[in-house]
């Protein structure tokens, strides 16, 4: 989608990209998107209803028991329908335009994500240990916001014209094998730093703070100094 976003609209009569993506430096995304707050955010009525839904359907196969030895029968259903979802998902976003991208998007992408959990169940259903693939992947989980938030600085990085500008260099025929090239450099990074950033701290950066600024807001007086009148009851006099 970022490779996407950052081709040029429009151009010059020598050819160069005009476009705020390609040629604009990072403040002026910033005050493009906030221009265009409307626009951008209009996803919005899609996903949260989407999410609402996948959140429910994720509740139900988990008390449907997909993740244990309950649910082999289950998988088994739920990998037959990721397994046709996603060769269709994958034409459908290729050759099917800007309807086939909404389409692929919002419509089949939830049918793969339930084929991928199913797939991911079963890997370790008849796994005792994680593995090694797994013991790497295993930071992704733990340090998941941090990521999903330093997966699309390095994406703008890679594509954007206030990075290296590469989404309106390449040529368009090669555009779905970039695509596939940033994915999978993403998702390389992500896993290395996350593992590295786990060797010495608990958790993400974001779940830090997240969990930081949650103590703090929710903080009671439990937890601050006693005052003088609370140390009344242990003997101590109120001065």
């Amino acid at each position: 989608m970022v490779a996407l976003a950052a081709t040029p609209a429009s151009g010059s009569s020598s050819g160069e990209p005009t476009d705020v993506f390609a040629t604009g430096s990072w403040w002026d995304l910033v005050v493009f998107r906030a221009e265009n707050l409307l626009a951008f955010r209009a996803e919005v009525i899609f996903l949260v209803p989407l999410t609402i839904v996948m959140f429910l359907v994720g509740a139900a196969l988990f008390d449907a028991g997909v993740f244990d030895e309950r649910g082999a029968r289950l998988r088994r259903r739920l990998l037959l329908i990721g397994a046709v979802s996603a060769p269709v998902d994958l034409a459908v976003g290729l050759f099917g335009g800007t309807a086939g991208l909404f389409a692929a998007r919002y419509a089949i992408a939830p049918f793969v994500a339930v084929g991928l959990l199913a797939l991911i169940a079963q890997w370790y259903e008849t796994r005792d240990h994680v593995g090694t693939v797994g013991g790497w992947m295993q930071g992704i989980g733990r340090a998941a916001l941090s990521c999903y938030i330093l997966q699309n600085v390095i994406a703008s990085a890679i594509c954007y014209g206030w990075g290296f500008g590469l989404a309106a260099k390449i040529d368009p025929t090669y555009r779905t094998q970039f695509t596939v090239a940033v994915y999978i450099t993403v998702c390389a990074i992500l896993v290395v730093a996350a593992r590295l950033w786990l060797r010495r701290f608990p958790q993400g950066p974001v779940e830090w703070l997240w969990k930081a600024s949650f103590e703090l807001l929710t903080r009671d007086g439990s937890d601050r100094p006693e005052t003088n009148r609370q140390r009344v009851g242990s003997g101590t006099l109120d001065t």
